[in-house]
């Protein structure tokens, strides 16, 4: 074993990894550890991509809607913009449905609070008439004929077979229609209701359009950008025959002919848009499409610089190349075929998110809702879901990948210098708060100690000790934190930010201010790290040694029983969803 800095907790990240699969052996390939393999061992794995089985996850697991559909099996790259897959419902995708609404250009896997902040503008092929109401239209789903593999989506439904491969910010598709005059290709615009949709055709080639989506935050806390705009340029290997659009409701989809056809103009408010190609003799159609939330020209920009040609099966095996490249990050033999999948799937699913979010040219739509611009050779990121990653997710992905991991940590930074604050739980360039406390602190911590070390370490801790300081939206028991060393049940009103749970929140900025206190001591502030690891001690201020649990506490230090009438903000003094 070869130990650089910092060795423990890579150490012991092994072991633990090597423990929970002890059927076989493990070796970290990307980082100051490396375990070799004996010479009575077994075969590492050496083409861990074709192991991965994306349909893992996609069933129904739960007794409540929200929880159907977690995983969706699309054509993703490691931390891909662009995430073309199936969806079957508005929220994703689940196994146990039966029919297809399309194939979104962007989806969420894990779903949770986000759901509807993706899945946009979901692509449906047809063959034959289109119905009185495509908005509504669905194919009907046969699983015995879909295929999924990182990268790569495949399925044959309603007489058309899909193929799908990504590049981080682009997409190529091939549609094999059966014999048809009528070969359509449906762009559900207003999938999951947005605000605004435009739509327009640029030659017989070419389409290009963007939709709009617009939040009311239920918390009461302000967002700065309560609204995020996607772009799409899409092109075709051969001219479409006619195009139209539809509104709202059943009316009839207005279609014009292509034919010695220019740039049209821009149909603003369309509820979905089509284009229909000739296929009585030519089956196949080709589509390519970049997508931007900066603008419809770096869109295009995106998708001619990532996939200037029409070859699909090239595409596909650059994206399993990818992901071998990066799931062999982390080497395994021995175990199971089985095991072994479980094990690549997993970690698989762990690295779809956070997303990159700025454009080949280095744009991006800032947390500000302003374009801001990266530096060249790095990348802005996008969809932080704040208790979902810092406990186990961002460590992972910081040994993995430490420079991606860095420009994320940036990427946070750089919410602050926008807006003031750090993200607590985020959708592309929107704070949507959901939860309690300050997940930005262990996030940060968390990366750089891992390995994470090419971020403003100085200016990540100026901004976690000002949030953590500083009276503001993510920590609205602050004062009262400062004053008594808990947050207090009846000491509010806690009326921001979806507050809820007071011991909740206590636990939490206990954590918070740990972590403030671990990156401190590692940077060389002694003073910041004794302060923060002395405020993180107040998590015995809500123990209650009579009942042997953490209470909610009164200000005038009473403990109430969990679950008591008269506590407020969350009856068991616990944040509940």
């Amino acid at each position: 074993m070869r130990t650089g800095s910092p060795g423990r907790s890579w150490t012991n990240a092994l072991r633990l990894l090597a423990a929970v699969f002890g059927a076989g052996l493990l070796a970290w390939t990307a980082g100051p550890v490396a375990l070799a393999a004996s010479p009575t061992s077994p075969g590492w794995v050496s083409d861990p991509a074709s192991l991965v089985n994306p349909l893992i996850g996609t069933s129904p697991s739960c007794d409540r809607a929200s929880c159907e559909g977690l995983d969706v099996p699309g054509a993703y790259l490691p931390f891909g913009m662009m995430q073309w897959g199936p969806i079957t419902s508005s929220g994703g995708y689940s196994y146990a449905d039966t029919s297809i609404l399309g194939y979104a250009m962007t989806s969420v896997s894990g779903c949770g609070g986000g759901c509807a902040a993706a899945s946009d503008v979901p692509v449906l092929p047809t063959a034959g008439a289109v119905g009185s109401e495509p908005s509504t239209a669905t194919e009907p789903m046969d699983h015995a004929q879909e295929t999924a593999a990182p990268g790569y989506y495949r399925l044959s439904a309603g007489g058309v077979t899909t193929e799908l491969t990504d590049t981080t910010r682009a997409g190529i598709a091939s549609f094999a229609f059966p014999a048809t005059s009528s070969a359509n290709l449906l762009l559900q615009l207003a999938h999951n209701n947005p605000t605004a949709t435009d739509f327009q055709v640029l030659g017989d080639h070419r389409v290009e359009g963007s939709i709009t989506r617009s939040f009311t935050n239920p918390t009461g806390a302000p967002d700065p950008t309560p609204s995020y705009s996607m772009y799409f340029d899409m092109e075709f290997d051969r001219p479409f025959s006619s195009w139209g659009t539809w509104s709202a409701g059943s009316a009839p989809v207005t279609r014009t002919a292509t034919a010695a056809m220019g740039q049209q103009p821009a149909v603003t408010g369309a509820a979905g848009a089509l284009v229909s190609f000739d296929a009585t003799s030519d089956q196949d159609v080709l589509a390519r499409v970049g997508i931007s939330y900066v603008s419809g020209a770096d869109a295009a920009l995106n998708l001619h610089a990532e996939i200037p040609g029409w070859d699909v099966a090239s595409v596909a095996a650059a994206a399993h190349r990818s992901w071998d490249s990066m799931l062999g990050r982390v080497q395994i033999a021995g175990g199971t075929p089985a095991e072994q999948a479980v094990f690549y799937t997993a970690l698989y699913h762990s690295l779809l998110f956070p997303n990159v979010f700025s454009d080949v040219n280095g744009e991006y739509r800032g947390w500000d809702g302003k374009v801001h611009t990266v530096a060249p050779g790095h990348a802005a990121y996008a969809n932080f879901s704040g208790w979902d990653v810092y406990r186990s997710d961002i460590q992972l992905e910081a040994m993995l990948a430490p420079a991606r991991m860095s420009d994320m940590v940036s990427s946070i930074l750089a919410d602050y210098a926008q807006t003031g604050q750090l993200t607590q739980w985020s959708a592309d360039d929107m704070e949507r708060y959901i939860m309690i406390g300050d997940p930005a602190d262990p996030i940060v911590t968390d990366a750089y100690a891992f390995g994470a070390r090419s971020f403003d370490t100085a200016t990540a801790l100026r901004d976690m000790v000002a949030q953590a300081t500083q009276p503001g939206v993510m920590r609205p028991g602050l004062q009262q934190y400062e004053k008594l060393g808990y947050v207090a049940y009846d000491g509010g009103p806690y009326s921001c930010c979806g507050f809820r749970g007071v011991v909740s929140a206590q636990l939490e900025y206990d954590t918070d201010d740990d972590a403030i206190a671990e990156l401190a001591q590692g940077l060389g502030d002694g003073a910041q790290a004794a302060a923060f690891a002395s405020r993180a001690q107040n998590w015995q201020n809500s123990f209650d040694p009579a009942s042997g649990y953490f209470e909610p506490k009164s200000v005038d230090g009473e403990f109430r029983a969990a679950n008591s009438p008269s506590v407020p903000y969350g009856a068991s003094g616990y944040f509940d969803t």
